[in-house]
């Protein structure tokens, strides 16, 4: 995909310094947007929740290093997004939100890979907005020259052109068909996870940045939520340019059974994404050890772009 900077300009143009936008499919809502829930707070976060609070994985800083930390989090700020005002996210996902979640519905399957790309793209356009500002503020400090090349620049044009091409992917997969209450061009696995008490819920767009197609890199959305007690879903969500490459990087995951399909989508998710909570009364069944293995191979993911290990505590269910 070619990037004129004029078209990055004019989308950005949309957006303001403090990132208060709501990125309805229009993008032209001029409404305070408000703090979203990715991983709905009802039925799902309601099943892992205990005393009103759920386990994620949370950056912690010192003078020395950044860390990575298990913390409790209020169910009112867990995985939460402020990427839509009050009225476009009650009106775009009332079907998921009012009724319960039918797998056989397309319409419920489409809304909720629309969540989490919409989470995604905010959290994407954010990051470029603040290093695009960083940038700006080297500029006038003079540590960098405008009109020469620098790490920060470099970052910043980066951050804008992943924006960009992830504005465009739901705008012509997401906001398009939305808009025309077309629901069939997303295809989805759905797996079935069996458990005894909820341990897990996910909500992402990730990508396989290894992997190309005509649009670019290839990109999955993953929601993983309890419908009961002892059911959760595991719902991988594909474009149609992507599906094909995506099912065969997945094919361990969507052709295996059991503890092992469940061990592998684990360390799926600790390889590719971070909005993930887990239930506290799951997480307190871990050992010191295996939280801090798995902390640590989450950190190599993120600073040393490592893959996760092959151990068995990298076991998330």
């Amino acid at each position: 995909m070619t990037i004129s900077p004029e078209e990055i300009r004019k989308l950005f143009q949309t957006i303001n310094s403090q990132f208060n936008k709501c990125l309805e499919p229009r993008m032209t809502c001029k409404n305070k947007a408000v703090r979203a829930h990715s991983v709905q707070n009802g039925r799902v976060i309601d099943l892992i929740a205990k005393d009103g609070h759920v386990i994620m994985l949370r950056p912690s800083f010192s003078n020395e290093k950044m860390d990575i930390e298990f913390k409790s989090v209020g169910r009112n700020r867990a995985s939460t997004f402020t990427g839509l005002c009050n009225e476009h996210d009650t009106a775009i996902f009332k079907p998921i939100d009012t009724r319960p979640f039918d797998r056989e519905n397309n319409e419920h399957l489409f809304l909720l890979a629309y969540r989490s790309v919409c989470r995604e793209l905010h959290a994407i356009m954010e990051a470029a907005v603040k290093n695009q500002s960083v940038y700006r503020s080297r500029v006038e400090r003079g540590v960098d020259a405008a009109d020469a090349t620098s790490a920060a620049g470099q970052m910043a044009t980066e951050r804008m052109i992943i924006s960009y091409e992830t504005y465009q992917y739901r705008f012509n997969n997401f906001d398009i068909p939305l808009v025309n209450g077309s629901f069939d061009n997303i295809e989805h696995d759905i797996i079935e996870i069996f458990h005894p008490a909820p341990m897990l819920a996910v909500s992402s767009l990730f990508s396989f940045d290894e992997l190309r197609n005509v649009d670019g890199v290839v990109r999955v959305v993953l929601n993983v939520f309890p419908i009961s007690n002892s059911i959760s879903l595991a719902v991988f969500s594909y474009a149609s340019t992507d599906r094909n490459m995506a099912r065969a990087a997945l094919d361990r995951i969507l052709n295996s059974r059991d503890a092992y399909q469940k061990y592998e989508l684990s360390r799926l998710i600790l390889n590719r994404i971070e909005n993930f909570m887990i239930s506290p009364v799951h997480f307190d069944t871990w050992s010191a050890e295996k939280i801090s293995r798995i902390k640590a191979a989450f950190t190599n993911t993120i600073a040393n772009r490592e893959q996760v290990p092959d151990h068995p505590d990298m076991m998330l269910f």
